[in-house]
């Protein structure tokens, strides 16, 4: 358990960043993109809202599917950009952490490791670090930065 080792008697499966491999253009607003969605949260909230997000990338907007206890493991994004998403099915625990050095020691013990019941107690304290924990179910929508380890 813990870590996404499991005890290898469940199959896990987990697709993450899919889009298109050739850019097109988007059919609203006519942007250059790979994203699998023909609307999204750009669409929403409109253009004047979107542009006030610290920065939102529909040209790489990456679809992410997965079977149970698979996911991210915890991560910083590479980029600093508003990851938002959508929960269409299923449960998946959403885990948010302090930006910057408050959570290092965290990130350095827990680096690319995904928490997978049981937990570890190591596991249950960076949990309980975490500036938001929270159990997303079908048509939940979140919006957070990437900059924040999350997992």
């Amino acid at each position: 358990g813990g870590g996404g080792g499991g005890s290898g008697s469940e199959p896990r499966a987990y697709l993450g960043e899919v889009r298109w491999g050739q850019k097109y253009r988007h059919p609203v607003g006519g942007s250059w993109v790979k994203t699998l969605c023909a609307v999204d949260v750009k669409d929403y909230v409109g253009a004047g809202r979107s542009d006030a997000l610290p920065y939102y990338d529909r040209y790489d907007e990456g679809v992410f599917v997965g079977g149970r206890f698979s996911g991210s493991p915890l991560h910083v994004d590479q980029i600093g950009w508003s990851n938002v998403g959508k929960n269409f099915s299923g449960r998946k625990l959403l885990a948010v952490w302090p930006h910057g050095e408050a959570t290092a020691d965290l990130f350095r013990q827990h680096c690319y490791r995904l928490f997978t019941p049981p937990l570890q107690p190591a596991e249950e304290a960076a949990l309980a670090a975490a500036c938001k924990v929270a159990l997303l179910t079908p048509g939940d929508v979140v919006l957070f930065s990437g900059a924040n380890a999350h997992m």
